[in-house]
C-alpha cells in the first residue's frame, strides 16, 4: 500500500543520510562498509523507480477514481531528498574509492587466500581447475601488492573457476 511504501522511503531516506554523514566523517568505513551502502543505494533506487511508476503515474483505472475523488495519489517530497543523497552516496564512495580498494585487496591477501588455498586442495582431481587455481594464487600474490591492482584479471579467472567447478565433471 501507498502508506507502507511511504514509511520505506522515510526509512530510507534516514539511512541513507546517516550513511552520508558517517562516510564524509570518516571515509576509511568505507571499505568494512561498502556492502551496506551498496545495499542501501539498491533499495532506494528500487523505491524511487516504483514512486515513479506507481503513484506519479498510476494505472488508468486508478487515475479515473482519482478525477472523481475516491482516490487521493501521494506525492512525497522525499523522492527529492532520496535521489540527492543516493547521488552524493555514489559521489562520496567514487571520491574514496582507493580505499574500498585496498580494503578488498588486503582481505583477498588475508582471508580469501585461507579459503582459496582449501579450494586448491579440493580441486587436485581436477587439473584444468587445479592449475586455475595456482593461477589465481599467483595473481595475489603478485599483482595485488602494487598501489592500484588491476583486477580484472583475477575477476576472469575466478570467473572460470566458477564455471569449471559447477559443471557436472566437477570434483567434489
Amino acid at each position: 500500500t501507498i502508506t507502507t511504501r511511504e514509511h520505506r522511503r522515510h526509512y530510507l531516506l534516514h539511512q541513507i543520510t546517516n550513511l552520508v554523514e558517517i562516510f564524509r566523517d570518516q571515509p576509511g568505513l568505507l571499505g568494512p562498509k561498502a556492502e551496506l551502502a551498496l545495499c542501501c543505494l539498491a533499495m532506494t533506487k528500487q523505491e524511487i523507480l516504483w514512486y515513479f511508476r506507481h503513484a506519479v503515474t498510476p494505472q488508468p483505472n486508478i487515475r479515473k477514481a482519482a478525477k472523481k475523488g475516491h482516490i487521493e495519489i501521494a506525492y512525497d517530497p522525499q523522492v527529492a531528498q532520496m535521489i540527492f543523497k543516493s547521488v552524493e552516496l555514489v559521489g562520496i564512495m567514487n571520491d574514496y574509492g582507493k580505499i574500498i580498494k585496498s580494503y578488498y585487496t588486503e582481505f583477498l591477501k588475508g582471508l580469501d587466500r585461507d579459503t582459496i588455498n582449501k579450494v586448491k586442495e579440493s580441486t587436485k582431481g581436477h587439473s584444468q581447475a587445479h592449475q586455475t587455481v595456482e593461477e589465481i594464487i599467483s595473481l595475489i600474490n603478485s599483482g595485488l601488492g602494487s598501489e592500484n591492482p588491476d583486477l580484472e584479471p583475477l575477476r576472469k579467472k575466478l570467473v572460470a573457476l566458477q564455471a569449471m567447478l559447477s559443471t557436472k565433471q566437477s570434483p567434489g
